[in-house]
């Protein structure tokens, strides 16, 4: 018996998000169709490759750039920026590679007429994006949760987007980009003209109220919460790469093949509970 899970919940976490493709691609005979999707930061990536069957495809691409920018001066770059380069590949190689995704036939048809996407951003407080950002980063390892509460209380809010429509209005890029937005290394981002920043500031696996959900989060936890209906698939080790490392293709083939790992042990475990 498959289980029900036809919520998916993509957590965020950079780089090592290829957690994600390389668990789903493996477990994915064992799950119903999807339903609806939640996604923040650069889970929102993960999802699209998801929804629109392109898991391959995106680690091909990334790793792709990720050699290019290495060859090319790296995450930083002073010889870059005086040659009218940018100082910083991260924004406009992660804008390319979301784009040359959504370029394949019928991407953003199978995201505008697919399950419900729900992409979570952010909106800053008074203090602004650092203080924010300052806040997630002390409250994550203090606390050892994906739900995180710190940024909400200097006046950070949510902002939820529905993926369908961006889809639809020709924004799905942009708000993947959005999504993903961590200074310094990327812009500060709008959405609707508000200032907008990843939204794992203040829930880096946003969860639905109700409902089956399975939970994919990037880092292995040591609190994560028990919840009727929540199921949470974590990766089993710590994933070795820095989440901000745009030169790392071997690090985000890593990530990938601890996904494929964890999907199969993952498997094993719901054979022996089917046996049971």
């Amino acid at each position: 018996m498959k289980p029900s899970y036809p919520h998916l919940v993509f957590g965020g976490g950079g780089t090592r998000c290829f957690w994600h493709g390389g668990f789903l691609t493996t477990i994915a005979p064992s799950l119903p169709p999807t339903e609806a999707i939640s996604a923040v930061s650069g889970g929102a990536l993960s999802a699209l490759a998801h929804v629109t069957g392109q898991e391959e495809r995106l680690l091909a691409l990334m790793s792709r750039a990720f050699r290019e920018a290495k060859r090319n001066g790296g995450n930083i770059s002073l010889q870059r920026w005086l040659s009218d380069g940018d100082l910083l590949v991260h924004q406009d190689l992660y804008r390319a590679v979301v784009m040359d995704l959504m370029s394949a036939p019928s991407a953003v048809a199978a995201v505008a007429e697919g399950p419900a996407f729900t992409v979570h951003l952010a909106r800053p407080g008074l203090l602004g994006i650092v203080p924010t950002m300052l806040a997630y980063a002390i409250e994550v390892p203090l606390r050892g949760t994906p739900h995180v509460r710190f940024a909400s209380a200097l006046g950070a809010r949510p902002l939820a987007v529905d993926a369908r429509q961006a889809a639809r209005d020709g924004r799905i890029v942009d708000l993947t980009v959005a999504a993903a937005s961590s200074r310094p290394v990327f812009a500060a981002q709008q959405w609707d003209g508000a200032v907008v920043m990843d939204g794992g500031v203040l829930d880096n696996a946003p969860c639905a109220d109700r409902g089956p959900q399975l939970v994919l989060v990037t880092r292995p936890y040591r609190n994560l919460p028990t919840v009727a209906g929540r199921t949470y698939a974590a990766p089993s080790r710590k994933i070795e790469t820095f989440k901000l490392d745009f030169t790392d293709a071997d690090g985000i083939a890593a990530a990938w093949s601890l996904g494929e790992e964890d999907g199969r042990a993952w498997l094993d475990d719901l054979h022996v509970a089917g046996r049971a």
